[in-house]
């Protein structure tokens, strides 16, 4: 077996033990993003020296595809981005939580700009030192998001086995007192996944409403989120309500609460139902409230979704920011003190690209 083979191999046993221990621990999607490469390169090195003609040709467009979208990936990142902010603008509102594509693509316009003008100019070394720890950031947090879109991929695939006691429903916001179109399809998930188990093996799942009172709103989501529930055909014998919660950690805490009391020291199955970009933070959550469950992830516009990601990938930055921080701080005092090593990957991700 060939090296790279066996490192593959290796990259996808480790990705599969962290998987059994934390499928919400980000070294999870390191590995299969790592994986994904060396199996890669192992399938490049095999068709040359063992495979037919088939396998070459493929094994070149492979490398054709990885050296286009290094040169040009980024910028066809940056027009999606704006594809994606001048859609969302239609359709939703102009807020700050709505503009996070526009931002992005504007900051990634600026940084491949900065970046030519760099490699392309006579610029003072202080200017190069302190371009280059900026650089070590910028790819930092690039490869951040890079796993933490892999993690949450990987938990919108899970696809949880139908004999489940209970479905924990998260609740956001209400519009009116009445059920946001996000939240309508959070109860609509919740909702199909325990009426298919029940068809299966005749057990139709609790649904726990969870979610508090705002205080602009005229009753609690968990109660809003019910009357959807039975006005859609569910058993309302078989729906819980949670609404004392604020935030998904209390969520998951207080819905654990009226399971446990429920169970009176047995066992019991659950899951856990959200909008699909919000899986990993609340499996992250639902870990820290002492339960290791997985989730399902409800249907969310597709316009909305860059968005709604990089705002998860923000919050899951503060929920870990001390680490962030001194991992931030490191890498800036390493590209300050060794710049020729993030600006050489500057100018091959981004300079080579936009010619001046």
């Amino acid at each position: 077996m060939h090296i790279s083979a066996a490192l593959a191999i290796a990259f996808f046993l480790a990705f599969l033990a962290i998987c059994l221990i934390d499928r919400s621990s980000l070294m999870a999607g390191a590995f299969f993003d790592i994986f994904i490469v060396s199996s890669s390169l192992s399938f490049f090195i095999y068709s040359m020296e063992r495979g037919n003609w088939f396998f070459r040709l493929a094994s070149i467009l492979l490398i054709m595809l990885f050296v286009f979208l290094t040169l040009y990936g980024i910028y066809i990142m940056i027009a999606l981005l704006f594809l994606n902010a001048k859609i969302v603008f239609e359709r939703e509102r102009r807020n700050l939580a709505n503009s996070l594509s526009l931002i992005a693509a504007f900051a990634l316009l600026a940084f491949a700009m900065t970046s030519t003008i760099m490699h392309t100019s006579n610029t003072p070394g202080i200017v190069r030192h302190i371009w280059g720890g900026i650089s070590c950031l910028a790819f930092f947090y690039l490869a951040h998001a890079g796993v933490f879109l892999t993690n949450l991929a990987l938990c919108c695939i899970t696809s949880p086995k139908k004999n489940k006691d209970y479905i924990i429903v998260l609740g956001c916001g209400l519009i009116k007192g009445k059920v946001s179109k996000l939240l309508s399809n959070r109860v609509g998930k919740a909702m199909d996944f325990g009426l298919k188990q029940s068809k299966k093996t005749g057990k139709i799942p609790i649904l726990i409403m969870s979610g508090g009172q705002g205080p602009n709103e005229s009753v609690s989501e968990a109660e809003a989120m019910k009357a959807c529930a039975i006005e859609n055909g569910y058993d309302s014998d078989s729906i819980l309500v949670e609404n004392k919660s604020r935030n998904t950690l209390e969520n998951m805490r207080f819905s654990k609460s009226i399971m446990d009391g429920r169970a009176c020291g047995k066992k019991y199955s659950c899951i856990f139902c959200t909008s699909s970009f919000h899986l990993l933070r609340s499996a992250i959550y639902a870990r820290k409230a002492g339960m290791k469950i997985s989730g399902i992830g409800a249907k969310t516009a597709w316009y909305y979704l860059p968005n709604a990601i990089m705002r998860e990938n923000i919050a899951f930055i503060f929920m870990h920011k001390k680490l962030f921080i001194a991992a931030a701080m490191a890498l800036f005092a390493f590209g300050t003190a060794f710049p020729s090593i993030p600006l050489f990957f500057s100018e091959l991700f981004f300079a080579t690209g936009m010619p001046l």
